[in-house]
């Protein structure tokens, strides 16, 4: 009887983990929350950022959740 070791590619493996994460949203939910709480401490994002935090502020604003 041959003892076979079955494993997973881990590079395959990452990659599905990752397009997970991104399909889910978390990672990007993740980067907005770190740079609102950057921008909340005083720290300058620049123009375009300040900008997209503004329009993704106004979004959740005008959509709330369970309504």
């Amino acid at each position: 009887m041959s003892h076979r070791n079955l494993t997973k590619d881990p590079i395959e493996s990452r990659k599905n983990a990752y397009e997970k994460l991104e399909s889910e949203g978390a990672a990007q939910e993740a980067i907005f929350e770190a740079f609102a709480e950057l921008a909340s401490q005083g720290i300058s994002l620049g123009d375009k950022m300040t900008s997209v935090l503004a329009t993704g502020q106004a979004i959740k604003t005008s959509r709330p959740k369970g309504v």
